[in-house]
């Protein structure tokens, strides 16, 4: 150091750094905060957009329903994976007593039937999803028509997160309107849907 000139005082030196600490740590959780907010937002677009995307698709099938529409709430039913095989919980048991529900949807040609499974007695991966199965119509003998066996047909699956899901046809045969009622749940997030839709053809409620 050349003669005349001074260094900064110790104490000045402590005092800058814990400023910069300060500050540094002032920054850091702001951009924690902003990136758990982004994360939140994000979870919940993606919710919102698989929610619309579940209910665009049921909607366009119940629209075009041409015989007959039922549905039903289950219980202690076989829960199934992707493959269509019995689902298993996280101790590798097969779940048969779940929550189920079905909507069915009859047609001329193919029928559909949208499945959804909930709860049951122990947690298993494949619950709170929903399953569509298509099967192919015939006729029998005196032409009337035979629809196709949903047991034997392999499921697609839909949607996952899906809390719940609910069908009231009590308009259907006078007003044609079908009210469609789907939550949906992943960690803390949750988004809800209701539509009701008017369907193109005159249908009957099948038992």
């Amino acid at each position: 150091m050349g003669i005349g000139k001074k260094g900064f005082p110790l104490v000045e030196i402590i005092v800058s750094l814990a400023i910069m600490t300060i500050v540094a740590g002032a920054v850091g959780a702001f951009v924690v905060a902003g990136n758990n907010s982004y994360m939140r937002g994000n979870k919940e677009l993606t919710l919102q957009e698989e929610a619309q995307l579940t209910a665009n698709q049921m909607i366009d099938l119940i629209i075009d329903v041409e015989k007959g529409i039922s549905f039903s709430n289950l219980t202690d039913q076989e829960a199934v994976d992707v493959d269509g095989n019995v689902a298993k919980d996280v101790n590798g048991m097969e779940v048969t007593n779940a929550s189920v529900s079905e909507l069915r949807l009859i047609n001329n040609d193919n029928s559909y039937m949208i499945r959804w499974q909930g709860g049951a007695g122990a947690d298993y991966a494949d619950a709170n999803q929903v399953y569509l199965y298509e099967v192919t119509n015939s006729k029998d003998a005196e032409g009337k028509l035979v629809v196709g066996d949903f047991d034997a047909a392999k499921p697609a699956l839909m949607a996952e997160h899906v809390s719940s899901f609910s069908v009231d046809l009590s308009q259907v045969e006078e007003k044609r309107v079908v009210k469609l009622k789907l939550s949906f749940k992943t960690g803390n997030r949750k988004f809800e849907m209701a539509n009701n839709i008017t369907v193109r053809n005159k249908v009957v409620i099948n038992n």
